[in-house]
């Protein structure tokens, strides 16, 4: 099943399009205690896709690995620019 899955990944990333089921999310709320009539007693929990979530750990790994070819002084002027966009 794993070459099917990293098929899958290697078409989307290359494809640059995110299938839409996989940006569905289901939100349940989970009782947390005290009064069940209260909605502040609840806290949401979001239900994803699994393989969007490995794909996004993937990504995750190439932009660290990308990163990590950086000097220090680089990744802190990155850090500030993006400080500056917000």
């Amino acid at each position: 099943m794993l070459p099917y899955l990293v098929q899958l990944l290697d078409i989307t990333i290359n494809n640059e399009a995110i299938p839409g089921d996989w940006k569905k999310t289901i939100v349940i709320p989970i009782y947390e205690g005290r009064d069940r009539s209260v909605v502040a007693n609840y806290r949401p929990v979001s239900l994803t896709s699994v393989v969007c979530e490995q794909m996004e750990h993937v990504k995750a790994g190439y932009l660290r690995i990308g990163v990590s070819g950086y000097t220090r002084a680089n990744i802190v002027l990155v850090r500030d620019t993006h400080a500056k966009v917000k």
